[in-house]
């Protein structure tokens, strides 16, 4: 499970939740993937690669969105897809390796 009180200047996390309602705009995304990326310079916060999936496990992406923080990540996935901090999980390193390989 997700803890909310990630602090921003944190490294980089990679989250995973089912889409719990579908979005009106994007009604074939199943998953969403929030993959957090290291900014370059000293005290930068990471940034969140939000990736929105039709298929997550043949990993069929329906697009992607580059949110500024997680905070801002997590709020835009709770509004578009009814997901609650509380259905995030961590990603294991098998399937952070199946995105970034």
């Amino acid at each position: 499970m997700f803890n909310e009180t990630v602090r921003p200047l944190e490294d980089p996390v990679h989250l995973f939740a089912t889409v719990r309602q579908p979005c009106e705009y994007r009604p074939n995304v199943t998953a969403v993937v929030l993959f957090g990326l290291r900014v370059e310079g000293a005290g930068e916060p990471p940034v969140y690669l939000e990736i929105r999936f039709i298929d997550y496990h043949s990993l069929q992406v329906e697009g992607d969105h580059l949110m500024l923080s997680l905070q801002d990540a997590v709020a835009s996935a709770h509004v578009d897809y009814g997901i609650l901090p509380s259905d995030w999980r961590v990603m294991s390193q098998n399937d952070i390796d199946r995105i970034d390989g």
